[in-house]
């Protein structure tokens, strides 16, 4: 190998090196002070919890515990994975057999928290079983969210994936589900897409990263006028 290429190679790790020696010396100059009070909660938190919470039997200990962890990081929302729904837009009831036992346990410890039923798959459109596009299996979506909510959730969270910018069918299963959550007065969240950097932009990316899925700001707006709660993947 030519001693000038091996000459820039040591230049551009040396240059590398450099940036990440001034990053770390940068961070340890933020992270030092404590933070300003806009980098403290304001109270208003969320989290997903997995399905064995409304699946599995939990001990008072557990429970303390949970809710203390809960209360210590200002959780005001929990999404409880319910589970994948059916290509028929069911949930086994067995699947989530400790629900009511953990909303009763939640409500004695945390009575202001609010818990959410978060329910989600894959749309068919992304080589999954669950066909929004079929008003049936909407229906039976939304005949789920309501079994969950006489359970007594606090709300419905819909997690269903990959959804598209200028997806329809979402928007008809939000509108079939408003009025169910509206008549227990609880909350409708969504999990969405990340939006397209610049108008007009997700096509292009899409084009580059086939896996990548952005929202324009139109079709988030549809959405958000819709719901309560937006959550966005940002993994």
């Amino acid at each position: 190998m030519p001693v000038r290429v091996l000459r820039i190679g040591l230049y551009v790790m040396l240059g590398l090196s450099g940036l990440l020696f001034l990053d770390v010396v940068l961070l340890m100059i933020f992270f030092r002070n404590p933070p300003d009070n806009m980098a403290h909660s304001s109270g208003s938190n969320a989290v997903w919890v997995e399905q064995q919470w409304v699946g599995e039997q939990q001990d008072g200990a557990t429970y303390d515990l949970f809710a203390a962890t809960l209360e210590h990081n200002a959780i005001s929302d929990v999404f409880f994975h319910i589970g994948p729904l059916a290509a028929d837009g069911t949930i086994d009831p067995a699947v989530y057999g400790n629900a009511e036992a953990l909303l009763a346990e939640l409500e004695i410890r945390l009575p202001a928290l609010r818990a959410q039923a978060w329910i989600g798959g894959r749309e068919k459109s992304g080589d999954g079983s669950i066909d929004l596009a079929d008003q049936t299996v909407r229906s039976r979506i939304a005949g789920t969210a309501a079994t969950l909510l006489a359970l007594g959730f606090d709300g419905i969270h819909y997690n269903i994936v990959p959804i598209e910018s200028g997806n329809r069918r979402l928007l008809a299963l939000i509108d079939l589900t408003r009025p169910l959550v509206d008549a227990v007065d609880g909350t409708l969240s969504v999990a969405a897409a990340i939006i397209e950097p610049l108008p007009g932009t997700r096509r292009p990316i899409g084009r580059i990263f086939p896996e990548a899925v952005l929202w324009s700001r139109e079709y988030y707006a549809a959405v958000a006028e819709r719901v309560d709660q937006v959550t966005v993947r940002m993994y």
